[in-house]
């Protein structure tokens, strides 16, 4: 054989070998994993509209990376029908590329906060290959704050108050430090002393003679309602219960109590 055609016949052998189809089977990894910058238990204490759930990690593969899918789940005694941030649902998946690339995904709760529990967010990633990577997952507890009551009728650290019969104009302010309220509850119960009871707890008869539900956004949320308070008799006893609620269901309940003279 030729030498020269020896040489000649190798190179095109080689070249043929190098445009071959790679078989990458190589799955990428990820490092750092965080939420809340925590790699175990995270503690998110939803405070304010500013609060967020913040990913971050560094991924790296031989090749090309392709994608990650964030999911999150309730643990435990956590309802199943707790509210997701806007950004995160079941299988929400984002794109990424390149063979190293670092990841800092920050998820504002704002309105759409999520119930108070445990929960777990799982991430599970691949390469261009569709090589899966291993998925990793780290738990995190949501605090949420219950909305807050005060009244403007009623002198600080006092639930009991005397008034004339007649008009009567309940007033207050109601406040929640997650931004999220929904919704003010007040219902009205007229107390009736029976004096041919025995038992002291059982001296007084309670019947509902109004039930008001005020639909509120935004916060702090003020209230002014009206109410005519016709006493059958001296020293009428009437109680509010005021109830604030906000679109996590969560809520706080204030009773006070007007005495019509």
């Amino acid at each position: 054989m030729n030498i020269k055609y020896f040489f000649l016949l190798a190179i095109i052998s080689g070249l043929l070998f190098s445009c071959g189809e790679y078989n990458d089977d190589t799955p990428p990894t990820l490092e750092d994993f965080r939420v809340n910058n925590s790699t175990e238990n995270a503690v998110i204490d939803e405070l304010d509209i500013t609060d967020a759930l913040i990913i971050s990690g560094f991924f790296q593969d031989d090749l090309a990376l392709y994608s990650y899918t964030l999911s999150v789940n309730p643990l435990g005694d956590t309802p199943d029908n707790f509210q997701y941030p806007s950004l995160i649902s079941f299988d929400t998946t984002f794109f990424i590329g390149g063979a190293q690339t670092k990841i800092f995904r920050e998820i504002a709760l704002g309105s759409n906060q999520i119930a108070s529990g445990n929960y777990q967010l799982t991430i599970n990633f691949e390469d261009d290959a569709e090589n899966q990577g291993i998925p990793q997952s780290i738990d995190f507890e949501v605090i949420n704050q219950a909305p807050s009551i005060s009244l403007f009728n009623f002198p600080f650290g006092e639930d009991t108050i005397f008034i004339p019969a007649g008009e009567f104009t309940l007033e207050g302010n109601l406040d929640d430090r997650d931004k999220n309220l929904s919704s003010i509850g007040v219902v009205l119960l007229e107390r009736t002393f029976n004096p041919e009871e025995i038992n002291p707890d059982s001296a007084f008869i309670e019947e509902v003679i109004d039930v008001r539900t005020i639909t509120v956004e935004g916060t702090p949320q003020g209230f002014s309602e009206l109410y005519t308070l016709s006493p059958n008799g001296p020293n009428q006893t009437y109680s509010f219960l005021i109830r604030g609620t906000d679109s996590t269901a969560l809520s706080n309940q204030v009773t006070v109590s007007v005495i019509a003279e």
